[in-house]
């Protein structure tokens, strides 16, 4: 079972590096949900029956998720033990699985007034750390043509510099405002001092896909890429469980059952510059699965690491699998707020410090432009870059593509936050020339599709064997190989075009039972299909159709079969941070 508790400690801290925009939602903080799945054996019982039998009288239903886990609220509860006292209990019940709690996603600002004068700065000329976006752009120009990426966040106001660019939006956070994801020009921000929104998610759109050379507003990292709008905070902050929707829906989960519409334009890169913390450091459970549902689907979330110049990282930057971003300045350093914790997907980019803002956009500006820094935007311009490398390299992989980033990154200097371990820094021109090198020679004979853990009917999977009598070389020319990344999540699987042979996968059900499952993988010319093989015995599940590159998957009948295996958890929700200094 796992267990994911935040206590008052963890709170007072994430309050003092809030900056106090979360003081308009003090009961949402005060008092979280509990986030729950039952195991697979009560899953289809009435809930007030099962809200009965584990806490007779303390708990209500307040909604459900798309994945089927149950949104409860305490209403007996008054303080923040009370509901850890509760949460307790729930862990130590047999007919549940895993128990969180809710958070509170909010945006960070600086506001000193000086710091909108200050020079935008990438990399000069002779700087300790260049990260080479202004190469990357011009190298890489149409790199990423198409590619969609979704920014989870406040929505996109109106901004010459997007326009055209928006390819679908959702609303998570507004109850019966699903299709408008626009931020209003004219609203007004009930927990900023000046009165007016940031514009977070506007500015963190113009970063990734911002026009060129139309006389107003930013320069855009990947100008080729698409924007996917999802509106899952307001200026203030929003319930981390509209989030965790959003992160789903911008993958294309098919969530119809509960209500939302098909996502027509599935994201490949979806960026999360939000954070919050709780006291184990660690991901939420039901954070974590949406991440894992994402990854199923082909999609990378990208998270910023937060600006508290801390060693405590934030959700969803800390769930496994996503992509951690850091903030860089152009001394070589981490910048002076920038977070860091050396999670297996960290990353550092330009997000500017004292004297090195960036431009961003904002529609209240005549120029269409302000200065600001932080992580959020750090985070914007690596998922910017990761759209150009998808289109490059045709598909999504967090593991992959954070190893290429890091293999030819720039080290950071030594600090206090990190010792002599700080990490990497992206360097774009050299990341992208190494990706279009990798997709060269993945082309020609070669096939390379990448399968969901859940997708094979496994909730994490440990080996992956030919069992066929040929035997290939991975690294010759028409060789073959198969790996197993994300920390169990994903199966790689490379091989020649038209091509047979037999596969075996072992593993964790989702009731936490070791199975194995043998699978023929064939190819055509431009297909790889998995499917069980006619020797495996029938309670072997899977059968996974992978078409084209980059294609989607067409899981059959599995899903309904997966449906029976589906267990409940608890987790608890929390207070999201925009990442913006």
């Amino acid at each position: 079972m796992t267990v994911s508790v935040s206590n008052k400690v963890a709170r007072i801290a994430l309050s003092a590096w809030m900056i106090g925009a979360c003081s308009a939602h003090a009961a949402d903080l005060s008092i979280p949900k509990i986030v729950l799945m039952p195991q697979a054996s009560v899953a289809a019982g009435p809930v007030f029956q099962l809200l009965d039998t584990l806490l007779p009288g303390q708990l209500e239903l307040d909604r459900t998720l798309s994945d089927g886990s149950l949104v409860l609220r305490a209403p007996l509860a008054r303080t923040l033990t009370d509901v850890d006292s509760l949460v307790a209990r729930l862990a130590q019940d047999p007919l549940v699985r895993s128990v969180s709690t809710t958070g509170y996603l909010v945006p960070e600002q600086f506001n000193d007034p000086g710091y909108a004068y200050q020079a935008t700065i990438y990399g000069e000329q002779g700087s300790a750390y260049n990260s080479r976006i202004e190469r990357a752009t011009q190298d890489f120009s149409s790199a990423g043509a198409d590619v969609v990426v979704a920014v989870v966040d406040t929505g996109i106001a109106p901004l010459v510099d997007l326009d055209g660019k928006i390819v679908g939006q959702a609303n998570f956070y507004e109850p019966g405002s699903f299709s408008s994801a626009a931020e209003p020009i004219g609203s007004v921000s009930e927990c900023r001092k000046r009165g007016k929104p940031i514009f977070h998610g506007t500015a963190v759109a113009s970063l990734i896909a911002a026009r060129s050379n139309n006389n107003i507003g930013v320069i855009g990292v990947a100008e080729a890429a698409k924007i996917l709008a999802i509106r899952s905070v307001s200026d203030c902050g929003g319930d981390d469980i509209h989030t965790v929707e959003a992160i789903r829906w911008a993958a294309g989960v098919d969530m119809r059952s509960s209500g939302y519409p098909l996502n027509p334009t599935p994201a490949k890169i979806i960026n999360v510059s939000l954070g919050s913390v709780n006291s184990s450091g660690t991901c939420p459970s039901h954070l974590q699965r949406a991440v894992d549902d994402a990854a199923a689907m082909g999609a990378v979330v990208v998270s910023s690491a937060g600006n508290a110049a801390s060693t405590a990282m934030p959700y969803p930057a800390s769930c496994r699998g996503v992509i951690a971003v850091g903030s860089a300045s152009t001394n070589g350093n981490l910048s002076s707020y920038s977070n860091f914790v050396p999670v297996p997907l960290m990353i550092s980019a330009p997000g500017g410090d004292k004297g090195q803002n960036l431009a961003v956009g904002d529609p209240l500006s005549e120029q269409e432009f302000r200065q600001a820094r932080g992580t959020s935007y750090a985070t914007a311009i690596v998922s910017g870059v990761l759209a150009k490398a998808v289109g490059i390299f045709g598909y999504a992989n967090a593991k992959e593509l954070h190893s290429a980033m890091e293999q030819t990154g720039f080290l950071l200097a030594r600090a206090a936050r990190c010792g002599d371990d700080c990490g990497y820094a992206l360097e774009a021109s050299a990341f992208l020339s190494k990706i279009s090198g990798d997709a060269t020679k993945s082309q020609g004979d070669l096939l390379k599709r990448i399968v969901g853990s859940s997708d094979l009917g496994f909730e994490r999977l440990d080996t992956a064997t030919w069992v066929d009598s040929q035997s290939f070389n991975a690294s010759e020319s028409l060789g073959r190989s198969v790996d197993i990344s994300d920390e169990g999540l994903s199966l790689t699987v490379v091989v020649p075009k038209g091509y047979s042979a037999v596969l075996q996968v072992t593993g964790v059900d989702s009731s936490g039972r070791q199975e194995a499952n043998r699978l023929t993988v064939t190819s055509t010319d431009d297909v790889v299909r998995l499917s069980q093989d006619s020797a495996a015995p029938p309670s072997s599940v899977t059968n996974i159709t992978a078409e084209g590159g980059g294609g989607s998957l067409s899981l059959g009948g599995l899903i309904a079969l997966l449906g029976l295996m589906f267990a409940f958890n608890f987790s608890r929700t929390s207070c999201f941070v925009f990442n913006e200094k």
